[in-house]
């Protein structure tokens, strides 16, 4: 976490165009130490300055593990390892007042599966996801339950 947060190149009280206070809220939990990478790369790519469908198309290839020119599809596991940091992430920056259970953030990743894939074959290829990232961006439907 230090060599990480090494905010030597700070321009205007920004580190990686994020505001100090978004990097603040990430630090390691003072019991465990931890620090969820997943929950940290979701926060730079939400928050940080970039054209919104470059920035789904990261994060679609981040949570698919795949960077070569033809990424894997995602299934509900993908989806919802997603939900799952966005609602850390939104939880710790105080966006939201709880982090909704292990079994709604499934049954929230299987809904949106089903509404994002339009094709019907339980995959999301980015040419799927990235419409439905956007419009629950910016729907803010997602984390409005939550708020």
């Amino acid at each position: 976490w230090e060599l990480f947060t090494d905010y030597s190149v700070i321009c205007n009280g920004a580190f990686l165009s994020l505001p100090m206070k978004l990097f603040q809220a990430m630090a390691p939990d003072p019991t465990t130490h931890d620090v969820s990478m997943l929950e940290l790369v979701t926060l730079l790519i939400l928050w940080c300055d970039g054209a919104l469908d470059d920035r789904m198309t990261l994060l679609y290839w981040v949570y698919t593990g795949d960077r070569l020119a033809k990424p894997r599809p995602m299934n509900v596991d993908g989806v919802g390892e997603i939900l799952h940091a966005l609602y850390g992430v939104c939880f710790k920056l105080g966006i939201t007042n709880v982090v909704p259970d292990r079994e709604y953030q499934r049954a929230l990743a299987i809904e949106s599966l089903e509404l994002a894939d339009s094709n019907r074959d339980s995959l999301l290829t980015t040419d799927e996801f990235i419409p439905w990232a956007i419009n629950s961006m910016r729907s803010q439907r997602l984390i409005l339950p939550f708020m």
